[in-house]
């Protein structure tokens, strides 16, 4: 894992195997306060995080926040997958979280996945380094780079899914999550 470390007001500091890795903070402008890109990030290559997140970053919506980005295995070797937990206030003026997964390749990044976190989530280890997502009747599996980051991962993905189940977000009730579609959309 990547620990963040702050050592002023204007950047993070990111510790790894190939020296640190430093990222500005990016200040609201009506807040003055570290916005909505202040995030949990386990990665296992900080070579090219820098990159990865503006590209991140650019196709988030602006009252979107990214709370957690884990770095996932990949079978190809200039191919980076990332989990994504993705947080903004819904309609009802409660906290909604979605998961995305994000691909970035050499010169592209897109969004492969997109699910919203609803109450009935179900989140279990597979045994294997990873774990598996459930909700209403879809299924994902995920594995992550490290040991580190399928525990962050699972806590973050478990914080989230209480959040709903306090909320009582169900599926097809056109009150919550309906800022997802914008993620689902090719053209972002």
């Amino acid at each position: 894992m990547l620990g963040i470390n702050s050592l002023s007001n204007s950047q993070f500091i990111f510790p790894s195997l190939h020296g640190t890795l430093s990222l500005p903070k990016i200040a609201s402008a009506t807040t003055n306060t570290i916005d909505r890109h202040q995030a949990r990030i386990v990665a296992g290559n900080a070579e090219n995080l820098r990159t990865h997140l503006d590209s991140m970053y650019k196709l988030l919506r602006p009252d979107d926040r990214l709370t957690l980005m884990v770095q996932l295995e990949s079978g190809f070797p200039n191919r980076f997958r990332y989990l994504v937990i993705v947080t903004c206030v819904g309609r009802q003026e409660t906290e909604e979280s979605a998961i995305l997964g994000f691909d970035v390749d050499t010169n592209d990044i897109t969004i492969g996945m997109s699910l919203p976190i609803w109450a009935d989530l179900d989140i279990s280890l597979d045994g294997d380094g990873g774990f598996k997502v459930t909700s209403y009747e879809r299924c994902h599996i995920f594995k992550p780079v490290s040991v580190q980051a399928l525990w962050t991962a699972y806590q973050s993905l478990h914080k989230a899914s209480n959040q709903a189940r306090l909320y009582n977000y169900i599926v097809n009730n056109d009150l919550t999550h309906t800022w997802i579609e914008y993620y689902r959309n090719p053209d972002i």
